[in-house]
């Protein structure tokens, strides 16, 4: 069975916690069904910083992408508040969801450009 490192870099109350695994350098994500990735009902899930968070889905919630150990991929419910944090520490993109309004486009545009805080 493979040994994990995980360090603590980001917690969202009420939602997911990002660990960073000191072998790989990977971001892994945890539910609070576990103490840490590997210790979740999911198994161990990485945050997949090649694909944008996107915004918009189903009334202004968001979502994370993932990939699974072998390979697929998939996305993670937050609400934008926590999109936004993970945007930020892990300087990923932010994407309107399809038909999303004026409103959340601006903002991706605004965060992606950097004018936002």
């Amino acid at each position: 069975m493979r040994k994990f490192q995980w360090t603590l870099v980001l917690d969202i109350p009420r939602s997911h916690r990002y660990f960073r695994e000191a072998h790989t350098d990977q971001v892994g994500v945890a539910d609070r069904s576990g103490s840490t990735p590997d210790r979740t009902d999911d198994g161990v899930l990485w945050l997949d910083r090649s694909h944008p968070i996107v915004i918009g889905d189903r009334e202004w919630r968001a979502t994370i992408p993932l990939i699974y150990p072998d390979g697929t991929t998939s996305r993670t419910g937050d609400t934008v508040d926590g999109a936004l944090r993970v945007a930020r520490m892990f300087a990923m993109r932010l994407e309107p969801a399809e038909g999303a309004g004026e409103a959340v486009r601006i903002l991706c545009n605004a965060i992606n450009r950097g004018d936002a805080a």
